[in-house]
């Protein structure tokens, strides 16, 4: 048995065979690795690199490859190789992969490709997906699928499912659908009840409903990917507006999705975008940071706007100043707690309806314990520091603005992902700097008011 080699660690020897055109050497060498684990040190070589350790793969190690690089480096790939090698990766990789691609490339770019494509089932496959929204279920759909139909016997089903596994991939194996002639799917099976039932039972008698498992070409990517993970899916049918059975995702296809979610959310988190993680250029990543700390300085200047407008009061009793930093932080760090919960469960579709004013209540609710907790432990600080100074009313300043700013950042963080959702926006926006400033804003509002109602103004 051959024993696959990782390719980290032979990165410097690749780099110095193709400096030194050991093309040979190098073809053994990359026989002995995974097309994947090619893939993902891509980043290490140099353009000339790629092209030339790209031509040395294996027809079939080739298309594992294509397909396990980002969209990016599949352009490059394409705009940089002959057409004779081009053909044979958009005929070979899933429509879907294709269809996503020439969705980021220039219409006349696509044209050429297409131009390219000499199989007539292939080009159909990708026109079909081209006409669905990127980011839908549409565009995740693998239209080839075995056909079934309900008069088939288990016997005469599995003789063709045994001679399509010969020569197809053979993950379609997991996505037995039966539909009419018309195409229509009338219900689904799996391979384990196929393989125990009895040899001359109809299919019709054997399958079981898809009718809670049927997927809509225009349902977006992240509700496809939340269904897959309430069933406990392993595959899951498309179907038109006629029940027609257009295509099947697959799992493997939705762990792809859920990784491309989790970056771009976390990249909104952040205030940047999702291409800064694949990006090599220190101008383009700090563009993309830019927008977000540029409306994060706006929203400092209006703090420090609040500030101003209460520098009496700090002139009054400087003892406030030492704790200035101290409640806009905490509330800003549990405004960001209650943000991230609610951004999760939006995203996995957990809160629908009523369930999303239930979640803001609790949320609320564990602001107004959190910040009568932790004002009492700050108030209690004050006394100790500054209690037989200045009096009591400073501690009971302090107290009630951070029980005040922390409940009120709660409610802040847990309110705008709601609103966001509402209002068609990604809900992860309202994390990182929306929720830090908006915090800042009200923590800082709240304390110096409390602040001249008591201390200057003397109220109570």
């Amino acid at each position: 048995m051959k024993t696959l080699e990782p390719v980290a660690h032979l990165v410097p020897e690749i780099k110095e065979l193709c400096e030194n055109k050991q093309w040979d050497v190098l073809k053994d060498i990359l026989e002995d690795v995974r097309p994947e684990d090619v893939a993902e040190s891509w980043y290490r070589f140099s353009d000339d690199e790629k092209i030339g350790i790209f031509k040395l793969l294996g027809p079939q190690a080739a298309l594992v490859f294509f397909e396990n690089l980002e969209v990016g480096d599949q352009t490059y790939l394409l705009k940089s190789l002959d057409e004779r090698n081009i053909a044979p990766l958009l005929e070979g990789i899933p429509a879907s992969d294709v269809a996503e691609l020439f969705h980021t490339l220039p219409k006349r770019v696509v044209k050429r490709m297409k131009s390219l494509v000499r199989k007539k089932d292939a080009m159909q496959r990708i026109e079909l997906l081209m006409k669905f929204e990127p980011e839908t279920a549409g565009a995740l759909l693998q239209p080839e699928f075995i056909r079934l139909t309900p008069r088939m016997t288990a016997r005469a089903a599995l003789s063709m499912i045994q001679s399509i596994g010969r020569t197809q991939r053979r993950k379609h194996l997991s996505a037995l659908y039966v539909t009419d002639s018309e195409g229509s799917l009338l219900g689904m099976l799996s391979l384990q009840d196929l393989v125990v039932a009895v040899a001359d039972l109809p299919l019709g008698e054997l399958m079981v409903s898809a009718e809670y498992f049927k997927l809509t070409p225009g349902l977006d990517q992240e509700r496809v990917a939340s269904i897959f993970a309430k069933y406990d899916l392993v595959s899951a049918p498309v179907v038109d507006a006629n029940n027609k059975l257009l295509g099947v995702i697959f799992v493997d296809d939705i762990i792809d999705v859920i990784r491309s979610e989790a970056s771009e959310d976390i990249a909104k988190m952040a205030g940047t975008q999702p291409e800064e993680f694949e990006e090599r250029s220190l101008l383009r990543i700090a563009w993309f940071r830019f927008p977000w700390l540029l409306a994060t300085l706006g929203g400092q200047f209006v703090v420090f706007s609040v500030i101003r407008h209460f520098e009496f009061a700090i002139v009054e009793v400087l003892a406030l100043a030492s704790f200035l930093p101290l409640v806009p932080a905490m509330a800003g760090n549990i405004g960001s707690q209650s943000a991230m919960i609610l951004v999760r469960n939006l995203a996995t579709g957990q809160l629908r309806g009523a369930a999303k004013y239930a979640a803001l209540v609790k949320e609320v609710s564990i602001g107004v314990m959190l910040g009568l907790v932790y004002g009492l432990m700050t108030g209690a600080i004050a006394w100790l520091f500054y209690g037989q100074i200045v009096g009591p009313r400073l501690p009971l300043v302090i107290m009630l603005s951070v029980w005040a700013a922390m409940t009120a950042s709660t409610a802040a963080g847990a309110i705008g992902p709601v609103i966001l959702e509402r209002l068609g926006v990604d809900p992860a926006t309202a994390m990182g700097p929306l929720v830090t400033t908006l915090s800042d804003i009200m923590a800082i509002s709240i304390y110096f008011s409390l602040a001249t109602l008591l201390l200057v103004r003397g109220v109570l």
